[in-house]
Order: C-alpha cells, then sequence, then structure tokens
C-alpha cells in the first residue's frame, strides 16, 4: 500500500511535468498570435509579473508572524495595521 505522502510527491511530479508541458506548448501558438518584437514585450512583462509573485519580499512571511504575534498579546489594533500596510 503507498501511503499518502508518496501519493502526494508523485502528484506533484505529474502537475510540475504537466505545468512544463503547456508551457512548452504556449510557446509556439504565441508566436503565431504575435510578431517577435510583441512577444518580446509579452515575455518580458510575463516574467517580470512572476518574479514578483515568486519573490514577495517575505511580506507574506513577515505579515504572518507580526500578526500572530500581535493577536497573542491581544493587541487587535496593531494587527489591523499590520495587515493594511502590508496590503499597502
Amino acid at each position: 500500500m503507498i501511503s499518502q505522502s508518496k501519493k502526494n510527491i508523485l502528484a506533484l511530479f505529474f502537475i510540475k511535468g504537466y505545468s512544463i508541458a503547456v508551457s512548452l506548448a504556449l510557446i509556439p501558438l504565441t508566436l503565431k498570435l504575435l510578431n517577435e518584437f510583441q512577444y518580446g514585450i509579452w515575455i518580458t512583462l510575463f516574467n517580470v509579473l512572476s518574479w514578483i509573485s515568486i519573490f514577495d519580499i517575505g511580506i507574506g512571511n513577515g505579515l504572518r508572524n507580526k500578526f500572530t504575534e500581535a493577536l497573542a498579546k491581544n493587541k487587535i489594533e496593531e494587527a489591523g495595521k499590520y495587515v493594511s500596510t502590508a496590503y499597502f
């Protein structure tokens, strides 16, 4: 019998492989719709947005830590300030 963690690992490999295949299939499709210059702009914007989503500068983790700390100390107003600052 396969454990749940092994099933999850296999599923993640399958999903990652599927994601790579879709990404590779999108390149020729996008090139048919856009000329080379437009494709260059598109790929640059896409990569910059991807970097921003990957490297969120630790705002999410910092918010989680400070928010939890403020709630543990029963400082509700301070916790709200942390949330609004992170969203800003």
